[in-house]
């Protein structure tokens, strides 16, 4: 089960991913969601990984892939 802000940072992966055609950064995120801190975003995007919603690419800036079709 996705935590509300986890649920806001997926939408924001979808939504850069179909109008972009690639995933966002750390900061596109934290900008996106007001969030301060690109830690705070590592760690929910950590979170999502745990919880197999993502799958993160190491030492790359865009490495965010969704395990889901929408």
């Amino acid at each position: 089960m996705l935590t509300k802000r986890q649920k806001m940072v997926v939408g924001v992966i979808e939504s850069s991913i179909k109008n972009k055609g690639i995933p966002p950064t750390r900061a596109e995120i934290a900008e996106e969601l007001a969030i301060s801190s690109s830690n705070a975003v590592q760690d929910h995007l950590k979170a999502l990984e745990r919880k197999g919603v993502i799958k993160l690419t190491p030492k790359i800036s865009r490495g965010i892939h969704l395990t889901h079709e929408k």
